[in-house]
C-alpha cells in the first residue's frame, strides 16, 4: 500500500476531512492526536477504523526506520467485534456516506460521524494562504504577519468588537470576540478582511456565549473554595495579615485556573469561528486536541497572554495591535495541528 497515495479520509473535530496521504494521517497522530482515536477509512470501506488498527493490519504503511510512531497491535477480534462497533441510527453526514457507501459506523467509546457542516478547506500556501509551521515561535511570527499585512482592519475591528460590546452591556462581546476568530482564519489563507468582518461572529452568538459561559462557570467552581472564604472573613472584619494573605492565596490560584483553562480550550473559539460547530462539541473537539500536551498549552497560553497584554502600554492603544496577535497565533496552530488548509 502506498503511504504517499492521498486515499485517506478522517475524522476529527466532528467532521469528515481528506482526502490525505497515510504521511499526512502520520503528522496529525504527533501533532497529539491518539492513533487509537483518529478514525481513518478509504473511499468504499465498510466501516471507520482506528489508525492504530490500521497501522496493525498494513505495516508497509510504517515509514521506514520511523520509530517515534510505533502502535502496539490490538487482536483482530477485540477491536472489530459487534461489540466493539455500532452502526448509527442516524444517517451519515454527505461526506461520510462518500467515503463510506453510507455503511458508517463508529465505536462506542469514539467519536460519531454527525451532520456538522462541511468543514472550510481554505487557501493553500500556493493559492495565496500561509504555510503550516510549527513551534510557538513560528505561530506568533506569523500572526504577526497577519496582523501587520491588514493592520488597520485588525485594528478597527478590534475597536469596533470592544466598542459594540460595551455599548451592548456585554450581550454582543462573546459572538464579536469569534469575530476576531473569523478575520484571523481568512487573513490567514489570504483572503480579503475589513473591520466589519468582526460582525460575521454574530452568526455564532448562541455558540459563543455557551462557550463564555461554560468557561466562566468552570473557573467559577474552581476558584470559588479560596475566594469565598478570603471575602468573607474581610466582610467580617477579620485579622488583616490573615485576609491579605487568604486573598494573595486567591489571585495566585485564579491565576493558575485561568492559565489551565485557556490552555485546554486553546481551540475552542478557532472551531467555532472555523466549522461552526457547537457549544460542546466545540469545547470537547479543543479539549481532545490540547489534552495530550497539556502543559505546552498552558505555557503557549502563558507568553500569549503576556503578549497580548502588552498593549496595555501607551494607554491601551497598543491593545489595537496586540490584541489580535493572540487569535492570530492560535489559528496559525490550529491550521498545523487540524490540517484543514
Amino acid at each position: 500500500m502506498n503511504r504517499n497515495e492521498a486515499i485517506w479520509y478522517y475524522r476529527l473535530g466532528g467532521q469528515t476531512l481528506g482526502p490525505v496521504s497515510w504521511n499526512e494521517i502520520e503528522d496529525i497522530i504527533r501533532g497529539g492526536i491518539d492513533a487509537e482515536d483518529l478514525l481513518v477509512a478509504r473511499g468504499g470501506d465498510a466501516a471507520w477504523s482506528p489508525a492504530a488498527d490500521v497501522l496493525a493490519e498494513h505495516p508497509d504503511l510504517q515509514e521506514s526506520g520511523a520509530g517515534e510512531f510505533e502502535i502496539e497491535p490490538e487482536p483482530a477480534e477485540e477491536t472489530l467485534s459487534d461489540e466493539s462497533w455500532q452502526l448509527l441510527d442516524e444517517e451519515p453526514s454527505e461526506a461520510a456516506s462518500e467515503v463510506l457507501n453510507e455503511a458508517a459506523a463508529v465505536r462506542h467509546s469514539g467519536r460519531a460521524v454527525s451532520r456538522g457542516p462541511v468543514a472550510s478547506t481554505g487557501a493553500d500556501a500556493g493559492a495565496g494562504g500561509m504555510p503550516r509551521v510549527h513551534g510557538l515561535g513560528p505561530w506568533i511570527g506569523q500572526a504577526w504577519t497577519m496582523v501587520s499585512g491588514n493592520l488597520l482592519a485588525f485594528a478597527l475591528g478590534v475597536l469596533l468588537a470592544g466598542v459594540v460590546g460595551i455599548l451592548s452591556i456585554g450581550i454582543l462581546a462573546p459572538p464579536l470576540g469569534v469575530g476576531i476568530y473569523v478575520m484571523a482564519l481568512k487573513a490567514f489563507r489570504g483572503e480579503p478582511i475589513s473591520p466589519g468582518t468582526v460582525f460575521e461572529g454574530l452568526q455564532y452568538f448562541l455558540p459563543a456565549w455557551g462557550v463564555a459561559l461554560l468557561i466562566g462557570l468552570a473557573g467559577f467552581v474552581l476558584t470559588a473554595p479560596l475566594s469565598i472564604p478570603a471575602l468573607i472573613l474581610a466582610e467580617q472584619g477579620g485579622d488583616e495579615a490573615m485576609v491579605a494573605m487568604l486573598q494573595m492565596i486567591s489571585n495566585v490560584w485564579g491565576q493558575i485556573v485561568g492559565l489551565v483553562i485557556s490552555g485546554a480550550m486553546f481551540y475552542a473559539l478557532v472551531l467555532l469561528a472555523d466549522r461552526g460547530l457547537g457549544t460542546m462539541d466545540a469545547i470537547k473537539g479543543s479539549w481532545e486536541a490540547t489534552k495530550p500536551q497539556l502543559a505546552s498549552y498552558i505555557g503557549m497560553a502563558f507568553v500569549l497572554q503576556l503578549i497580548g497584554g502588552a498593549g496595555m502600554i501607551a494607554c491601551c492603544v497598543g491593545l489595537l495591535i496586540t490584541a489580535p496577535m493572540v487569535p492570530c497565533a492560535e489559528v496559525a496552530a490550529y491550521m498545523y495541528h487540524f490540517r484543514n488548509v
